[in-house]
């Protein structure tokens, strides 16, 4: 009889290890909420307290939309962490899985305080034609009653969308939010920056699409929000949008804000540590430095 090694053998004795079930599973995995996917960009997030003013409004801008990805990410994590209840080749449901919140940690503030333990449900499917399906409910009970607060789908390689109704969790946990939460709409792409495999998320946050705040996140050193931005000579707070890079030499910044006669379109960059190097733009935003001292390949087209 003949006999095979340990390793060689399975492939010499006609018996090849395949990683086709390993990839199965992570194309159902894939669909479920993560850090990897939905984190705010870290190079921007985690840069350094700065004196420029886009700087430090992308940066806040970058903590609050940490929070409101947080409960995904935490949820994503959960099911990720546990074996599905059901599994077939076409489906992955999860029975409700209880799951212990810091609620000053998963949901924005003003939300709630103090911590519970909640349950969470999903499912991910595979429809008859189109993309995996993601659907997850939670419930402050194990037996209910349910809310569902997330669909998604997923094209089982590395794009697709996500709706988390943060309104509708709040509600499902049984807590009183002192300020109003809304929903979040994402589009992500893991992939979508192909030569260098890095990721890019468009998200929308708010009642109705007129007035979301906006994100798009590309990699994690690219950051483009909406928000109030102080970048005018008179020092006025100023609705408005940029686009912000931050890199280990330093970063960049432009972009437009709104005031009672049109647009204003602002431009600067700062040191590695976070100092001004540089701001300037239209006639009546705040003017210091030279440009030619920004970091190199700073604000080139």
């Amino acid at each position: 009889m003949r006999s095979c090694g340990v390793l060689a053998g399975l492939v010499a004795c006609g018996s090849p290890i395949s990683n086709a079930p390993f990839l199965e599973e992570a194309r159902f995995l894939g669909a479920l909420p993560s850090r990897e996917r939905l984190g705010p960009p870290e190079r921007v997030f985690l840069a350094p307290n700065s004196d420029n003013a886009v700087l430090d409004a992308a940066k806040r801008s970058a903590t609050e939309y940490d929070e409101l990805v947080t409960l995904p990410i935490l949820v994503g994590d959960r099911l990720r962490g546990v074996v599905p209840t059901q599994r077939t080749d076409i489906r992955r449901a999860w029975d409700p899985t209880e799951l212990l919140l810091d609620l000053s940690e998963a949901l924005p503030p003003g939300a709630g305080q103090g911590s519970l333990a909640a349950w969470v449900q999903g499912v991910v499917e595979i429809p008859a034609s189109g993309d995996l399906q993601l659907e997850i409910e939670l419930a402050l009970a194990q037996e209910g009653p349910w809310e569902r607060v997330a669909t998604g789908t997923y094209d089982g390689s590395s794009a697709g969308t996500l709706s988390w109704d943060l309104a509708a969790s709040a509600s499902a946990l049984k807590l009183a939010p002192s300020v109003p939460l809304a929903q979040l709409d994402v589009t992500f792409d893991d992939l979508a920056q192909e030569e260098q495999a890095e990721r890019q998320l468009d998200v929308a946050y708010g009642h109705t699409a007129s007035i979301a705040q906006l994100w798009v996140i590309v990699s994690d050193s690219v950051l483009g929000f909406s928000g109030l931005l102080q970048v005018t000579e008179d020092g006025a707070l100023l609705p408005g949008g940029a686009t912000v890079v931050h890199t280990p030499y330093g970063g960049w910044g432009l972009g437009t804000v709104l005031t009672a006669s049109g647009e204003l379109a602002f431009e600067t960059c700062w040191s590695e540590v976070g100092l001004t190097v540089y701001a300037g733009g239209d006639e009546g935003v705040r003017r210091s430095g030279s440009r030619d001292a920004c970091p190199e390949g700073a604000l080139e087209p």
